[in-house]
């Protein structure tokens, strides 16, 4: 694990269970693509205007700002398929070859069921991959989507991880946690996690 935990959990809001299937993915994605066709002028428009049927692209918008290839190997060594499904989407979006060596390490390591959208992923980055692995409708419609993504201007940094033994720092910090709690209460327990390098890197932020 390489980035701060607490700035990947948005990610985990794209529809990976959709996605996770081809069928599923393309009349998902075939609707997003219509809803772009038909709203293109609002969406050229953002960040200036937004526009709820549009969420989807927004979204991606803030998931390919971050990704770099400490994320997504962060997603493909996620020990649950969803990290690594999410991770895919994005490779084929960006398609950079930085990403190839991820995408095939990962593929062993994912359910025969969900390897598509990987090899999907690598046949975007060289043509080699292609396989009987996905439809031709498949990567068309994945290739739709690609044309219609908001154009990222800049990228945005995320924070990483500079801690060399992250289970003893995290044994620590709950034993800590549970020994402020037990002694001091609720509000004590609340204001150490608040002020936490540790809980801010590995939990969402508190209200």
């Amino acid at each position: 694990m390489k980035c701060a935990p607490a700035d990947l959990y948005f990610l985990f809001e794209l529809p990976y269970l959709t996605l996770a299937r081809q069928q599923t993915a393309i009349s998902f994605l075939s609707h997003q693509i219509e809803r772009a066709d038909a709203l293109s002028h609002v969406l050229s428009a953002y960040p200036i205007i937004k526009y709820e049927p549009l969420d989807f692209y927004y979204r991606l918008h803030q998931c390919l700002s971050i990704i770099d290839q400490d994320v997504i190997a962060d997603l493909m060594s996620n020990p649950v398929w969803q990290g690594k499904i999410i991770g895919a989407f994005l490779c084929f979006l960006e398609s950079d070859s930085k990403y190839e060596s991820l995408l095939l390490n990962a593929i062993q390591h994912t359910p025969k069921i969900n390897q598509w959208l990987l090899y999907l992923a690598l046949s975007e980055i060289h043509p080699q991959y292609k396989t009987e692995h996905f439809s031709k409708e498949a990567e068309i419609c994945f290739k739709k989507l690609k044309q219609n993504l908001i154009p990222i201007k800049s990228k945005k940094s995320i924070r990483k991880l500079s801690y060399d033994n992250l289970n003893n720092i995290e044994q620590e910090q709950k034993l800590l946690l549970a020994k402020i709690y037990h002694s001091q209460g609720v509000h004590a327990a609340y204001q150490f996690i608040k002020n936490s390098d540790f809980y801010t890197l590995f939990h969402r932020p508190l209200a």
